[in-house]
């Protein structure tokens, strides 16, 4: 059995071999050419080859040959294996499959190549409840039947902007260098998913970030807009940015797949739209109406802004609120004058002009209500679930930072709008692993592949 390899370890040893088909013999002397600074595998490619399995009954010792044998493969994969705890939701997973798709698509080559890389790429969790850190099994097993049911496929996923460790309590600022093996390997977990599924599947992924326009602080905490305005060294920050778009872009679009290209595309594609879609929906002056009002009962966009989004956007206190705008929408003029001219001594009459047209795009952004804030932050992941049901075979993956039940029910009800309930598709976005103190090897659970690129 083969599996078509990228290489998704945080030493990132092995990208030499991204998107070639490789036994696990193969890979294994890889491994132990290139990586002698590891601990030592597992179980030896001896035992690996004469342990038999079935791939998805497990009678007698079964489970445990399973289990030893996947075990073996995520660590030549990324240098982690499946705690105890996880090898329980790892066999849930396979238990929820339907039969019928188990006897077409479920064999030894797909249990050590397609869900190696989900579960090393995506926790997941068998309560009914929503948990932040993880995904429930049953859109693991909706996400597995909808890819390996499609052909032709596009993958869509956002990025913030990249900040700096937070370091003595002070405030971490955009990033001046982003290591390219975190963006590499994030990059490379999709490309595994699409290019395992099956041998028919073929497509694009495509991520999104904020680059050098006017909306350039659509992805920017507002402290950090802020450090830099009363800096002037708004022209500071659209250069990180612009470092951070092509350094991305650049290390994306280098990883090469046989039926599948990956790029990043501007933020702003989507942040247009919004601000559209809300002015078509709810008229011109949207940005200062009170969505709190009895006028918006049962319009669901409202009921999740305002019942889901708002109790977050209050800690972002006091911006959107009085307080902020007197101390700073009151100094525009002075805040815009500061920072162009700093900006026109650095790179003359364009970069000036892009100054003021971010700041004055910021100014406006933080002079909407409160709750018009919410309906915007909503409207972001509603119009992404519109997008992925309106184009078939669409699917989506989150790897920025946070993860809230309100994105879910926002995309959701988005999705929901272009597909019938009972069409078979990913019905939330999965959210790759999240923990920012991740090391380089141990048990899945120590994998992070959501943006902790510092």
């Amino acid at each position: 059995m083969y599996i078509e390899f990228y290489d998704v370890s945080e030493t990132q040893d092995l990208t030499h071999l991204n998107g070639k088909m490789l036994s696990i013999r193969e890979l294994y002397r890889h491994h132990m050419h290139h990586r002698p600074h590891w601990p030592e595998p597992p179980i030896s490619i001896e035992q690996f080859e004469t342990t038999k399995f079935h791939p998805y009954k497990f009678e007698g010792d079964g489970w445990k040959s399973w289990i030893k044998c996947f075990s073996l493969v995520t660590f030549l994969l990324c240098g982690h294996m499946p705690s105890k705890e996880e090898a329980k939701t790892i066999r849930e997973y396979l238990r929820r499959l339907p039969n019928q798709f188990k006897r077409s698509m479920l064999d030894r080559r797909f249990a050590l190549s397609f869900i190696s890389y989900l579960f090393i790429g995506f926790k997941g969790h068998v309560h009914e409840s929503f948990c932040n850190d993880a995904n429930s099994i049953d859109a693991l097993v909706e996400f597995t039947l909808s890819l390996c049911s499609s052909e032709k496929v596009l993958f869509s996923s956002f990025l913030c902007a990249h900040r700096d460790p937070k370091l003595d309590g002070k405030l971490n600022l955009l990033q001046s260098y982003i290591p390219a093996k975190k963006i590499r390997r994030a990059a490379a977990l999709v490309l595994a998913l699409v290019h395992n599924a099956h041998e028919n599947i073929h497509g694009k992924v495509i991520f999104l970030q904020q680059g050098i326009s006017t909306t350039a602080t659509s992805s920017v905490f507002p402290e950090v807009t802020i450090e830099y305005l009363e800096n002037a060294q708004m022209h500071v920050m659209i250069e990180r940015l612009r470092y951070q778009f092509w350094h991305v872009s650049d290390i994306i679009s280098s990883l090469h797949g046989t039926r599948a290209s990956s790029r990043l595309i501007t933020l702003d594609v989507l942040t247009t739209r919004i601000e559209r879609f809300l002015k078509h929906r709810y008229g011109p002056k949207w940005q200062h109406m009170d969505f709190t009002s009895q006028a918006f009962e049962k319009d669901p966009i409202v009921e999740i802004a305002i019942h889901m989004v708002l109790p977050h956007i209050k800690r972002m206190m006091p911006f959107f609120s009085g307080t902020f705008q007197e101390a700073v929408l009151t100094r525009k003029a002075e805040i815009i004058q500061k920072n162009q001219s700093a900006a026109f001594r650095v790179g003359g009459k364009q970069l000036a002009e892009k100054v003021k047209g971010a700041i004055e795009w910021f100014m406006r952004q933080h002079s909407m209500t409160i709750s018009a804030k919410a309906m915007y932050e909503t409207t972001f992941f509603y119009l992404w679930g519109k997008y992925i049901g309106k184009f078939k075979n669409s699917f989506a993956i989150g790897f920025d930072r946070e993860h809230d039940l309100f994105q879910c029910f926002a995309w959701k009800c988005g999705l929901e709008s272009e597909k019938r309930v009972d069409e078979l598709c990913q019905r939330v976005p999965l959210y790759a692993r999240r923990n920012p103190s991740g090391r380089e090897h141990g048990v899945l659970s120590d994998l992070s592949f959501r943006q902790f690129w510092r």
